[in-house]
C-alpha cells in the first residue's frame, strides 16, 4: 500500500516543522495515532488505532527517524525483537511557497493488516481529518 497526500499550511516552515518532525506530536493532528512513547531522540513506539463500527484495529510500531533534513524527514519501522516485520515508511517533504508550507506525506506499508476495503476507507478518512487539523495546530 502506498498513499500520497499533501496539504497547504498557512504558516512558515519554522512553525510547521516541529509538528511533523516529532512523532510524539502527531496525535494532536492525526486521529489514527492513538499513543506515542518516545524511546530516544530519534525513536518512538507508536500505536495506531482505527475504529470500524464497534470494533477497533490497532498496530504497534517502533519507528526511527532515518533522515532529518530541513525539508525532508523519513521515519522507518525499526523493531528490535528479532522477528520479521512488514516495512512501514513515512516520508515527509516540506516546501515553502510565499507565506505557506506545502506538507507532502507519503506512507508505504508492505503488510496486509491495514489494506483493502473498509480499513482503507477508514485510513483515508483519518487522513482527511488530519489535513484539516494540521493547519489549525500549526497556527496555534
Amino acid at each position: 500500500m502506498r498513499l500520497d497526500e499533501s496539504v497547504h499550511v498557512p504558516a512558515a516552515l519554522e512553525l510547521v516543522r516541529p509538528h511533523v518532525e516529532d512523532l510524539a506530536r502527531y496525535n494532536a493532528w492525526m486521529p489514527l495515532v492513538h499513543s506515542v512513547e518516545q524511546v530516544d531522540a530519534t525513536t518512538w513506539n507508536v500505536e495506531l488505532r482505527a475504529k470500524v463500527g464497534p470494533f477497533a484495529r490497532s498496530k504497534r510500531l517502533r519507528m526511527t527517524k532515518t533522515v532529518d533534513e530541513p525539508t525532508r524527514i523519513v521515519f522507518q519501522r525499526n523493531e528490535v525483537d528479532g522477528k520479521s516485520h512488514a516495512p512501514w515508511l513515512l516520508f515527509v517533504t516540506l516546501r515553502v511557497h510565499q507565506a505557506e508550507t506545502l506538507v507532502s506525506v507519503e506512507i508505504e506499508y508492505h503488510g496486509t493488516l491495514w489494506t483493502g476495503g473498509l480499513l482503507d476507507k477508514v485510513l483515508r478518512d483519518h487522513i482527511a481529518v488530519a489535513k484539516e487539523l494540521l493547519p489549525r495546530v500549526c497556527s496555534q
